[in-house]
């Protein structure tokens, strides 16, 4: 419906993105107030504007590729221990009761940019068994963390020679994973240098 595929990615500066993340976050609370029984009370928590993460930093994973957002990937700000906390989906998040509401609020966005981005940042979260889901949107640095999908050796062996994506995951090693499915923590499977992409890897985390 968006076409997003047709819309232009280029971003003229990092502080584009968060502007509007806040924008996003803001017409969320208008979208809730115009009708307050879309959200139930235990999802409705109200949280200010972003609040950046020390810890983490965006930057372009490839300089030779272009200033867009798919070009753009989560890097460390200060070294990481193994097992430490690297990031949380409960710091910035926005939280859909269900799909219905989420595709509403998307439909309401004002431009399909806009639409675009939040679908980039999209999530669907497992919160309780056997099976209570929500779609949120990460409105901050975790939205732009590469994930590698399926057995690490596997995909190493298969990985393309060329495309941002690939470039992303098959020059770097994955470091952080969710310790489980309703896990809100990225924790760190390995050592993290300050500089070093954050790329999440499958779960459970390694022990």
């Amino acid at each position: 419906h968006f076409q997003c595929d047709k819309l232009s990615s280029e971003i003229t500066s990092l502080s584009e993105v968060e502007g509007k993340w806040k924008e996003i976050h803001r017409h969320f609370w208008n979208f809730v107030d115009a009708d307050y029984h879309r959200i139930p009370s235990d999802t409705r928590i109200k949280h200010a504007d972003h609040a950046p993460n020390p810890d983490l930093r965006i930057g372009f994973i490839n300089k030779n590729e272009g200033n867009t957002t798919e070009n753009m990937g989560l890097f460390a700000a200060r070294d990481f221990d193994k097992g430490e906390v690297v990031y949380t989906l409960q710091t910035n998040p926005i939280f859909f009761p269900d799909e219905s509401i989420y595709v509403e609020f998307l439909h309401s966005l004002p431009t399909s940019r806009d639409a675009c981005l939040a679908l980039d940042m999209s999530f669907r979260k497992q919160v309780s068994a056997p099976g209570r889901w929500l779609m949120g949107l990460a409105l901050d640095e975790g939205g732009f963390m590469w994930t590698m999908e399926g057995d690490a050796e596997d995909i190493e062996e298969k990985c393309p020679e060329h495309g941002i994506q690939q470039y992303s995951i098959c020059r770097r090693r994955m470091n952080v994973a969710l310790e489980h499915d309703r896990s809100f923590e990225y924790m760190a499977t390995r050592e993290i240098k300050k500089g070093d992409e954050i790329i999440e890897g499958p779960m459970p985390m390694p022990k």
